[in-house]
């Protein structure tokens, strides 16, 4: 629990404090996932799915308008948030940690840039945050973690995320 919560803080401040990739990328950047990493984990592997689409946070996001305009704002810019973690049985038994190292080095060379890496050898727990950078705009984050109590996981936001704001 401690460990989701680290990511999580890491996760506020790499967007709180508008950490840019400095390298450019393609101007067509739209934050999609590769095929192969929608597809990390099965449907029998996961513990929690969580799919948000553009309605459900277009909806939220005119809830929340006149409590706190500028998380309004944030999600009308995001098209999809979608959250998976793996049960414990299947990281061990599915080989989840490696799994996700080699599709964390994939990521790198599809346009998504490393803000946060970790790879502890001793207990095979790992954590990776990449962004993905288009219009001047940050327009995909992904958070994936593995090992350590034997979850594992994965957080995808997909739209348009303006550091500055």
């Amino acid at each position: 629990m401690k460990r989701h919560l680290a990511v999580l803080a890491i996760l506020v401040l790499t967007l709180g404090l508008g950490v840019v990739p400095a390298s450019a990328q393609p101007p067509d950047a739209d934050g999609h996932l590769p095929f192969e990493l929608t597809e990390l984990f099965s449907s029998e592997d996961l513990e929690v799915e969580i799919n948000l689409g553009s309605f459900l946070l277009g909806m939220v996001a005119s809830a929340t308008e006149k409590d706190d305009a500028e998380f309004s704002k944030l999600l009308r810019g995001l098209s999809s948030i979608k959250v998976r973690i793996a049960s414990p049985e299947a990281v061990h038994e599915r080989g989840l940690v490696q799994r996700l190292r080699q599709a964390a080095d994939r990521l790198g060379g599809r346009g998504w840039q490393p803000v946060v890496r970790i790879r502890s050898g001793e207990n095979d727990e790992d954590v990776y945050i990449y962004v993905q950078e288009g219009r001047g705009q940050i327009t995909g984050l992904v958070v994936m973690f593995a090992g350590g109590e034997g979850d594992a996981g994965l957080v995808h936001i997909e739209g348009e995320i303006d550091p500055e704001e």
